[in-house]
């Protein structure tokens, strides 16, 4: 009698097929997060000794349990600019080498995406629309080795919408910012518990634009709207404030809108005489929201205060770089704030 003995194959162990979780974004499958969460600690710690930025959970789910240990290959793309090592960035992710483990009977995984906060303005033009806020995408790209597969879900987008607040001042001519402005130049300057946190000295221009971080420390935020030089005795001004992050008083819209007058005393050369700007106007910051904004105050000596009697240079030092812009990159930001 012969006896044929035949060697049986082990079934292959059930793949587990892996997608980003659906219900931790919109329908388009977009994640928007703050680029800070309103204090000091958001920031990067190149910033700040202390800084750690903020986290968030991007999960994945698989539709049973993993059979084997498998490793997932993921890439990052878009705007947004991911951290090398300790380098300054708007964000890391972890795992760091852009491989994925998923332990064998796991059937939930996630990587954590840290954004920091920091000292610049982002925002990037379509259509010719600035849009405060940078994109970053998330893909799976394979199965390096177990038992898992890419499901349709493989791609998922976070959104970091910038978050500093914005000042505009612009004098007349009011219908399009950025005209010739006669011999009148106005400044503008941002502080923070009375110290200088910004300026904007433009010359020429008939506007100033300035910024800071939503991630600094609570406080009350004082503007200085300065009458520099110029022989108008009816000059009028207009303020907008814009914040991306947040909202004022409790309540939306994020934007609000000032107009004044000044007259030929409130002319200061601060550089020239010593006297600091007056702050006209103020604001209390909690978190990203602001409180207690006041009207602005037309001092009866001008644009300036005998308050503090220092020198400030016509460009002035700042804890924060001035924001820089040309008329259209003005225009656009102004298309923003509107569209908001």
């Amino acid at each position: 009698m012969v006896i044929f003995l035949f060697a049986c194959k082990e079934d292959e162990p059930p793949k587990s097929t892996i997608v980003f979780d659906q219900e931790q974004h919109d329908r388009f499958g977009r994640l928007f997060v703050t680029e800070s969460n309103g204090g000091p600690s958001s920031l990067h710690p190149t910033l700040l000794n202390g800084g750690t930025g903020v986290a968030y959970e991007i999960k994945l789910f698989l539709d049973r349990p993993m059979a084997e240990t498998t490793v997932i290959r993921f890439s990052t793309a878009g705007t947004a600019t991911r951290s090398e090592a300790s380098e300054l960035a708007d964000f890391e992710i972890e795992p760091s080498g852009n491989l994925l483990t998923i332990d064998k009977g796991e059937q939930t995984a996630s990587l954590w995406i840290t954004v920091f906060e920091d000292y610049e303005l982002e925002y990037f033009v379509l259509n010719n629309i600035a849009y405060l806020v940078e994109g970053i995408t998330i893909t799976l790209e394979e199965v390096v080795s177990g038992t898992g597969i890419i499901g349709a879900e493989k791609t998922f987008t976070v959104f970091i919408t910038e978050d500093d607040p914005l000042v505009f001042l612009s004098w007349d001519p009011l219908d399009e910012p950025g005209e010739d402005p006669g011999d009148v130049d106005m400044d503008l300057f941002l502080w923070l518990d009375g110290e200088l946190l910004t300026s904007s000295t433009q010359d020429g221009i008939a506007f100033e634009v300035a910024t800071f971080p939503a991630g600094l420390s609570d406080g009350q935020i004082g503007l200085s709207y300065t009458y520099y030089s110029g022989s108008s005795d009816d000059l009028e001004f207009y303020v907008e404030i814009f914040n991306p992050g947040g909202n004022f008083e409790g309540f939306f819209p994020n934007r609000r809108f000032y107009e004044e007058k000044y007259n030929a005393n409130n002319k200061n050369k601060y550089d020239e005489s010593g006297i600091a700007p007056f702050i006209a106007q103020t604001m209390s910051k909690v978190g990203l929201d602001y409180y207690n904004v006041t009207g602005i105050t037309v001092n009866e000596s001008g644009s300036r205060t005998m308050k503090q009697n220092r020198f400030l240079a016509k460009e002035s030092y700042s804890k924060f770089p001035a924001v820089p812009m040309d008329k259209i990159a003005v225009s656009k930001l102004r298309s923003a704030i509107m569209s908001n």
